[in-house]
């Protein structure tokens, strides 16, 4: 499925986890850097937590931080 999501330009990614022994009730929010020699892609960055950082965890898709630069304070 692909991300209707802009890269991160900054590589850098937020992705939501759930909590160990929350019976996926609770969600952490983690925050890593793609290295450069991986493609720079929401889907890839997803692909890139789960498989090379922590294949223990389950949850959801990665999104760019830039997402919360652009947060609107009311």
């Amino acid at each position: 499925m692909e991300s209707p999501l802009t890269p991160s330009s900054s590589r850098t990614y937020i992705i939501p986890v759930y909590k160990w022994g929350s019976n996926y009730n609770v969600l952490e929010f983690r925050k890593f850097t793609l290295p450069e020699s991986e493609e720079n892609t929401c889907e890839h960055a997803t692909w890139y937590f789960y498989n090379r950082l922590d294949s223990m965890s389950a949850g959801k898709s990665a999104y760019p931080i830039e997402m919360h630069l652009d947060v609107i304070e009311i």
